[in-house]
Order: structure tokens, then C-alpha cells, then sequence
């Protein structure tokens, strides 16, 4: 008798209304033919596969087929560039599994099965199915059958007008705030009128109207080449790193912006070379602080492990288990057979002096139901940045449902210690970041600064940390809201610490200095932010 043989046979199928279904699923045969109603059998690269003509079958109608252990669906707009036509759908999968399967592994199972699936969209319903049929074969070989209900709920037959609508939305989204911001965010490095375009995907005379009302205002100025950069109106520079001078207490302070953040390769180099630049131009650093904002690890049923919005976090390392203060997510690796991740590859970094974490624990400890150490400090900042200009951002706490209030029902921010970590990968794979912050005990993501703080191992600072105001559930980025509040959160708690620093000797303050980096917010936001931190600021701001 003929050994059997594995096949993976697509059957597609009518369905009332605007509805088609299509089954995928694996049988053990003797000889294909013994399949009815076979269009196409595989061969070379593709053996091992049947695909069946259309066909009518009432079994396979909606309440006749069989139960399914495991369902989901995704929405998608497709459109037809040769026949400019479109249409909505949703595709719902019916998941049959193995019988030597446990129900517990469905769902992580079927995640990296459509992970795989939609890692690059297929391009049409043929190499849709064709992907779907060789993830059966090579690696999900636990799928038994895949029932896929395809529903179209509009069709779209005027592609002008919908790419008026899209045109139309592009246009509405530039304006002379979001090209302020541009430039505000790459400060202290210029823009071209061209790039600025490219970003918003706008032409350069609308670009060249907003500029030109900005100059006017007094907030931009032009240099050569149609380039144009933010006016720096709280300081004078001399060299291309905009650094400020200060005190906070009886120490130190020299603070900068990045003028980029994030993990693309210009970015990085941005960050690390001006961080680099300036501990090499301020050797007697001895503690550096990165603050800003970031977003916060979800996932935490258990009360009082999750950060709520408007509260702080400090990057430490909390135990043996966790061992790490910054981590970088950079790969993954996945199992062959089950496509499962196994491990993640991280590049780590740890404080060797504690001094901050223990100041930290010293200030959460120190924290009421009705009050925090730094609220002073806050409050301070708040007042300075109500009576300047400010540009129109609002740095009091905006208003968030299921957030935590003490028994007077005020918000009282919390601080949070542990690792901090940032990961395009992850965010690109939603479904793996909360197994990612539960094997590395993980209290917020933020947008990426492994240059800096590759730049501060460099130069032998073993006093670190990064301060986070929690804005959103991303990485900081998203929460526009919050971003305002966050940091101001987060600059205040940075003066807590920074005044319990010790001193041991009368002449080390004169030289012991504490850098600090803002990300997220504006230039002209994170320079009030210093000044709104510093006592006894020069009036010579030059740097």
C-alpha cells in the first residue's frame, strides 16, 4: 500500500451577499486524487498542495461547518491602481488545531501565525493564500484547518474623489505649528525648506509661507541656503552644542537638548556625538541625568505595578533577576518549528554607583498618600512657566479616567524604579511587548537613547540614570497631553535628587556637575524647564 502523504487543499467556497469563504486544510493521502473537484497539484517547490475548483458546497455555508477552537479578524481598505476601485473588507480565520494541542497555547500560537502573515502585506488574494498555505506546511504544522470568511462592507468606485479627500487631508495637516515644531525639534541643527516639505509631503511654497510668518514673529530665523533654524532667545552660543549653566543647590548644573531621539541611525549619531562632545568639554561630570518622557509598561493586573499617567519613573536596577538599568531590544529569535520567540537580542547597560537609586528610595519612601517630596519643586516650575511665554502648552495635569486619587480625590503622582527599556522591533510586534517587560521586570519604554548612554560608559560616568514622566502607553512619544506635564514631573523630581546629592569635601561642588538631557519636548520648553530648576540662575547665559 502506498505510504500516505501530507496536503494542505484550498477549497473556496460562495457565501450569501458580498461574502466568500475559503478552506484551508491538511490531510493525509494516499494519491491527490482523492480529491474531488481538483484545479491545480503542486509539484517541485510547491508539492504537497491541491487547489480545488470553486465550489458551491452547502457544508461549508455559515452554522453547518464545524465548530472552530479559535476565532479572529482584521479590517482592511484594499485598493484596485488598474481599475481605480476599492473596498472595504473583513477577513475573519476560524482556527482548527491538533487534538494533541492544549487549549492554553491557541492564542500565543495564532499571534505568530498572523505576525508571519502580515510581516509584508501580500500584494493580492493569491499570495495572500499562498503564504497562508506555506506557513501551514513549514511551521505551523499544529493547524489542523483554517476557515477564511472574507465580507466586503463598501465598495469604493470614485478613487478621485477619495484621493481628493486623502490630498485634501495631507494639506489640512501641515500648518504653521506643526512647521514650528519641526524646526523646534531639530534644534540646535537647521532645516532646508526642502526637507521640511518632504516631511510633511507638501510643496516648499507652502512650507516658504509658514517660514516667513515665523521669521516675522521672531521665532526662526534664515541661514544660508534656504536653511532655517529656531531663534535660541534664552541663550547665546558660540559652537554648534547649545549647552546653559546653572545651579541647582549647592551643585553645578550644565544642561542640553538633543536635537534628534530615537533609534534610526541619524538620530543616534546625533545624540551620541553631542553627548560626547560635551562630557569631553566638561570633564569634572561626575552624575548625569537623561530626562524626559516615556510610556508606560501596560499589561500589570496586580494594583500598584503599573505607572499611571503623570507618574515617574527612574531607571534602576531592582533585583538579581533584573540586573539591568537601560535595554535595548535589537532582534529576535524564533523557534524553527513552533516560530515561537525564544530569545530576544538586548544590549544592556547597569549603573556601577547607586547613589541616585538610593536617593530615590529615600524620596518614594518619604512619599504620603496627599504629597510627594518634589511637589515644591513642581509647583515652582509650574509658576515660572505661567508667568513666561510658554507658546501655548499647558504643563498642569490634564484630567484621565481610572487614574489614582488619594482618599481627598486628588491625583497624586508615584515614582517607579526599575528598568527601562526602548525596541523598534517590539513596537513592531505588538504582541511580544508584554512578554518582553515581564521577563525583564520592565516600568516604562521610552523612544531609544542608547547612544547616550553608550556615550556615558565612554566616558567613564558610572553615576547615571533616566527619569521618565509617563505621557501615553507607547514610548513617550504619542502623548502629546502629557508630555507637557510628564516632564515637569520629571525635571522636579530630578531637582529632589540633585539636592540630596552628597558633598564631601567644600571644593567639590564648584566642580561637580550633573548632565542633563531633554527629549520630546521642545527646545524653548526644555530650557524653562532648567531655568525653572535652577537657583540662583546667571544672568550671563552664554554657553
Amino acid at each position: 500500500m502506498k505510504e500516505k502523504q501530507e496536503y494542505i487543499i484550498l477549497t473556496p467556497t460562495s457565501k450569501p451577499g458580498n461574502r466568500q469563504l475559503v478552506e484551508l486544510e491538511r490531510k493525509l493521502l494516499s494519491d491527490p486524487k482523492e480529491v474531488e473537484n481538483i484545479d491545480h497539484i503542486g509539484a517541485g517547490i510547491h508539492e504537497g498542495i491541491i487547489v480545488c475548483n470553486y465550489s458551491n458546497n452547502q457544508d461549508l455555508t455559515e452554522g453547518t461547518y464545524e465548530l472552530p477552537e479559535y476565532t479572529t479578524d482584521f479590517h482592511l481598505m484594499l485598493f484596485d491602481k488598474v481599475n481605480m476601485v476599492g473596498k472595504e473588507e473583513i477577513r475573519r480565520m476560524h482556527f482548527y488545531f491538533a487534538s494533541d494541542m492544549e487549549e492554553a497555547e491557541y492564542s500565543d500560537y495564532v499571534r505568530s501565525f498572523i505576525e508571519l502573515l502580515l510581516v509584508e502585506f501580500p500584494k493580492d488574494y493569491a499570495h495572500y493564500f499562498k503564504r497562508m498555505i506555506k506557513l501551514m506546511q513549514k511551521r505551523f504544522t499544529k493547524l489542523r484547518k483554517i476557515l477564511v470568511d472574507i465580507a466586503t462592507t463598501r465598495l469604493i468606485t470614485d478613487q478621485s474623489s477619495e484621493s481628493d479627500q486623502h490630498i485634501n487631508s495631507v494639506e489640512e495637516s501641515v500648518s504653521i505649528d506643526t512647521v514650528k515644531e519641526a524646526l523646534e525639534h531639530a534644534f540646535p541643527n537647521s532645516l532646508k525648506e526642502d526637507d521640511i516639505a518632504d516631511l510633511f509631503n507638501c510643496s516648499v511654497e507652502v512650507v516658504r509661507l509658514y517660514l516667513t510668518e515665523l521669521m516675522s514673529r521672531g521665532l526662526i530665523a534664515q541661514l544660508e541656503n534656504c536653511q532655517w533654524i529656531r531663534v535660541n532667545r534664552l541663550a547665546e552660543f558660540r559652537e554648534s552644542n547649545v549647552y546653559t549653566l546653572g545651579n541647582i543647590g549647592n551643585r553645578r548644573v550644565v544642561s542640553t537638548k538633543l536635537s534628534a531621539v530615537g533609534q534610526t541611525r541619524s538620530a543616534m549619531i546625533s545624540s551620541g556625538s553631542i553627548t560626547t562632545r560635551l562630557l569631553g568639554g566638561f570633564p569634572e561630570i561626575e552624575h548625569v541625568f537623561i530626562v524626559g518622557v516615556g510610556g508606560r509598561v501596560t499589561g500589570y493586573s496586580e494594583k500598584g505595578k503599573m505607572a499611571n499617567l503623570g507618574d515617574v519613573v527612574v531607571a534602576s536596577s531592582t533585583n538579581d533577576e533584573s540586573p539591568f538599568s537601560y535595554i535595548v531590544c535589537h532582534s529576535l529569535q524564533r523557534n524553527r518549528e513552533s516560530n515561537a520567540v525564544e530569545c530576544y537580542g538586548v544590549k544592556t547597560w547597569q549603573q556601577h554607583d547607586n547613589i541616585i537609586s538610593k536617593i530615590t528610595t529615600q524620596i518614594k519612601n518619604a512619599c504620603t498618600e496627599n504629597s510627594v517630596p518634589w511637589d515644591k519643586f513642581f509647583k515652582e516650575g509650574l509658576d515660572y512657566l505661567e508667568s513666561n511665554e510658554n507658546e501655548g502648552y499647558k504643563f498642569e495635569r490634564p484630567t484621565a479616567q481610572n487614574e489614582y486619587c488619594n482618599s481627598g480625590g486628588e491625583s497624586v503622582p508615584q515614582i517607579y524604579m526599575g528598568p527601562v527599556a526602548a525596541s523598534r522591533v517590539l513596537f513592531k510586534h505588538e504582541v511580544l511587548k508584554d512578554d518582553f517587560a515581564e521577563r525583564f521586570g520592565l516600568v516604562a519604554f521610552d523612544a531609544g537613547f542608547d547612544s547616550v548612554v553608550e556615550s556615558i560608559f565612554g566616558n567613564r560616568i558610572s553615576s547615571w540614570t533616566l527619569i521618565r514622566g509617563i505621557a501615553d502607553d507607547s514610548d513617550g512619544t504619542k502623548g502629546k497631553d502629557w508630555q507637557p506635564h510628564a516632564a515637569l514631573q520629571a525635571a522636579a523630581l530630578m531637582k529632589a535628587i540633585i539636592t540630596k546629592l552628597p558633598i564631601f569635601i567644600a571644593v567639590l561642588f564648584l566642580f561637580q556637575f550633573c548632565l542633563i538631557d531633554f527629549n520630546s519636548l521642545t527646545s524653548h520648553q526644555c530650557q524653562l524647564l532648567i531655568l525653572a530648576n535652577f537657583n540662583d540662575f546667571p544672568t550671563d547665559f552664554s554657553g
